[in-house]
């Protein structure tokens, strides 16, 4: 049921499988595609503003400004300042900076607002930079009192300083009219230091003020997938998946979640809905070689891990991850193949060396599992020590 609330769907006229194929098409730099993809998508469905908003980066990405400015636009048309940055980033690059600065004004007026380091490095605004209208604009202090010291701690833990910046944030939290955006600081703090039930703790609060944030929940998740608490995680992976089905790095996130409670069904489909847009990423592929392996579906397991070779035939994990599944489908020949191949890339593997030596054993080489295992021990793998005692003395 998950799955079906919180996957996309499947059909190619589908608006959010359209949008996911067009957000992978846009990582990846096909833009045209996403064009296309998306005008699909809008056609099925007009009134979304982020349709409208995604399509329009692709324009401005292949330089059709004039299609980048109607589409963003249409987007603040439908959701009123979504739009603004991109706006203004389009009216500098055609430098019409009077307009550059009235959206940008707009935008700093806005929920949506970027920090002023982002914006400041933006090529698009290189040309403004040395204005006079750029300069008296930066005059003005856009940022709250809690963005600006957001600023503050951002620069305390670069440099290392994290209990300068915990100071700072004791002192100011109390005083805060924003405090969410503090709390999530010190979230982040905590993380570092290994503090997860205090960055859970923060997490808390940040969410109780603000709920319109996917990306908390999604940090939120992430400490709760550290501490175990995979429910938690699911629930907050799930939320921050209704608010955007194209954020692909989140499908892993409750994939890993939903493995951690052994449901491996889950956690494949998951993986395999990743995969769907990001059809090449070879640690999402062996991620799902192994979920299938642990769900004890050998032969799907083995598509993956064969198809990760397909690739890179230089990864010695990926023939010891084929040589363990078809050492648990008996056929033996293939696994001593495949842990040799890995040995041959990484000698000093303890692991492929005792899993030689079973695929030895049970193929009646009993000389040649005692080597192996002897081996394996050398290397530290402290399970072939009692197949050592048992079968070789």
């Amino acid at each position: 049921m998950l799955v079906l609330l919180y996957v996309p769907a499947l059909n190619a006229q589908d608006p959010e499988d359209l949008c996911c194929k067009a957000e992978a098409c846009i990582q990846t730099g096909r833009y045209d595609e996403a064009i296309n993809f998306l005008t699909e998508a809008i056609k099925l469905k007009p009134n979304t503003p982020r349709l409208y908003l995604k399509r329009g980066k692709a324009y401005y990405f292949t330089d059709k400004l004039d299609n980048a400015l109607s589409d963003f636009h249409e987007t603040n048309n439908l959701s009123d300042d979504l739009a603004d940055l991109w706006l203004s980033k389009t009216y500098a690059r055609l430098g019409n900076t009077e307009k550059a600065i009235f959206y940008l004004r707009d935008h700093l007026k806005s929920r949506y607002r970027q920090k002023e380091k982002v914006i400041k490095k933006d090529d698009a605004f290189n040309a403004l930079q040395y204005t006079n209208e750029w300069y008296l604009f930066w005059e003005e202090n856009w940022y709250t009192p809690e963005e600006d010291a957001e600023k503050e701690i951002d620069y305390l833990v670069k440099k290392g300083l994290y209990l300068d910046a915990l100071a700072l944030l004791e002192e100011k939290i109390p005083e805060s009219k924003e405090a969410h955006r503090l709390y999530s600081c010190r979230a982040r703090i905590n993380k570092k230091l290994n503090n997860f039930k205090g960055a859970l703790e923060d997490w808390n609060n940040a969410i109780s003020t603000e709920k319109r944030i996917p990306r908390y929940f999604i940090e939120r998740g992430e400490i709760s997938l550290e501490m175990g608490r995979f429910r938690d995680a699911i629930e907050d992976f799930s939320r921050a998946l209704r608010e955007d089905p194209s954020n692909f790095p989140v499908y892993l996130k409750r994939s890993n979640a939903y493995a951690g409670l052994k449901e491996y069904k889950l956690a494949i489909a998951d993986v395999n809905t990743y995969l769907r847009y990001i059809e090449d990423d070879q640690e999402a592929i062996e991620l799902c070689g192994n979920l299938n392996f642990k769900n004890e579906n050998y032969i799907e397991a083995l598509k993956y891990f064969n198809k990760n070779l397909s690739k890179d035939k230089s990864n010695a994990e990926y023939y010891k991850d084929r040589g363990k599944t078809y050492l648990k489908t008996r056929t033996y020949t293939y696994a001593i193949n495949d842990f040799s191949m890995a040995l041959d890339l990484s000698p000093m593997d303890g692991e492929a060396y005792f899993l030689k030596g079973i695929a030895c054993f049970e193929s009646g080489d009993k000389e040649g599992a005692c080597f192996n295992w002897a081996q394996a021990k050398r290397n530290g793998e402290s399970g072939a020590v009692d197949y050592l005692h048992k079968y070789c003395k």
